[in-house]
């Protein structure tokens, strides 16, 4: 999934300009959907490649990205050379600590403690909650990555959601299973966020979760310095050196408003009275 991600879109690039051939693009989108997100989508695409054997036809009779496929690939290839080196004891200490790794271990005591199948102890009402099936625990995983990327649907709206770490209003992706489904769900996570502060920003890759999942990261985004984690500490001065800037010139042009109004007045007030003084 890692490696999915870190390329260019997988879908070719396909325009309305040509009715037709955009007709048999979405229908292969539509054969393609997972129902649990795009990123369970884009790993369906993608096991159904190497299933054809890396088939470059098979790309282009399903307007897939081989260019992207193959990156993909490739970066699979390196992430497994550079995990062997990992020291995965190390990596325990962080992620033991994880509120939602605790969930999966409590999943995992009750599989042992049992005995039974995660599709038996799933349709048993007690273990409902407790019990994670694949497609959860790749969400969970998903949302342990990306909870600082979460959105949950504003009411009263179909389609429109709000930032949980920042607050702002933002959209679903035309290309997201969801907008094709025309089924929004409460609460997502997504990988991507395309438009800037003028135009609403668009969720791009979008997997539904369960907002419980994001409650104990909340208070930990709130105290995350964004420009730090990115590295780029000295654009956050840069910012706050324009904001000043800016607000000085909206006081500059305020205060000169204000002047030219008075003036105005003023020279209204001299006409009326000088009027005034002709009809005497």
């Amino acid at each position: 999934m890692v490696s999915l991600l870190s390329t260019e879109n997988i879908w070719s690039r396909v325009t309305r300009t040509e009715p037709e051939i955009f007709k048999k693009f979405e229908k292969k989108q539509f054969e393609f959907i997972d129902p649990h997100g795009d990123h369970l989508t884009y790993l369906k695409i993608y096991r159904r490649w190497v299933k054809n054997h890396y088939s470059d036809k098979w790309c282009k009779e399903n307007f897939l990205n081989t260019r992207a496929l193959k990156l993909a690939e490739n970066i699979k290839t390196q992430i497994h050379d550079l995990i062997k080196q990992l020291d995965l004891k190390i990596c325990a200490n962080f992620y033991e600590k994880d509120s939602l790794y605790s969930r999966y271990k409590a999943h995992e005591k009750i599989l042992e403690k049992t005995e039974l199948s995660e599709r038996v102890l799933k349709q048993k009402e007690e273990y409902q909650k407790e019990i994670l099936d694949l497609f959860d625990r790749f969400r969970l995983a998903l949302t342990t990555g990306f909870y600082f990327n979460s959105a949950r649907k504003v009411a009263n709206s179909n389609q429109d959601y709000l930032l949980i770490n920042e607050g702002n209003i933002v959209s679903m992706d035309l290309q997201s299973i969801y907008t094709m489904k025309e089924d929004f769900p409460e609460c997502v996570i997504f990988t991507e966020l395309s438009g800037t502060s003028i135009v609403r920003g668009m969720m791009k890759l979008v997997t539904k979760i369960d907002l419980e999942w994001i409650t104990p990261y909340v208070g930990k985004m709130k105290g995350v310095d964004v420009f730090k984690l990115a590295g780029t500490e000295g654009m956050k001065s840069i910012g706050k050196e324009r904001g000043r800037e800016e607000r000085t010139k909206e006081d500059e042009e305020e205060k000169k408003g204000e002047e030219e109004k008075k003036t105005k007045v003023e020279d209204a007030k001299n006409r009326y009275l000088e009027r005034k003084k002709l009809k005497k």
